[in-house]
């Protein structure tokens, strides 16, 4: 099992704000992708959401879900 919100909340410790959001937007997590925007509090990391939501590209190998 990957650790997903674990990953997340290790990239937040290491300002990998970016990976952080796109791990949380990959696993359909949009309410915590939205909180933490809320909780860091910088327009940066509000607009690489909205960058993401409109532009979601592909997905790194590392953050793909197996179908289960």
């Amino acid at each position: 099992t990957k650790l997903y919100h674990e990953q997340a909340i290790l990239y937040r410790r290491l300002g990998e704000h970016e990976k952080a959001l796109r791990l949380l937007v990959m696993i359909r997590e949009f309410a915590a992708a939205e909180h933490y925007c809320e909780e860091i509090g910088q327009n940066d990391v509000f607009l690489f959401l909205m960058g993401i939501y409109l532009e979601p590209g592909e997905v790194p190998t590392e953050y793909v879900v197996p179908n289960a």
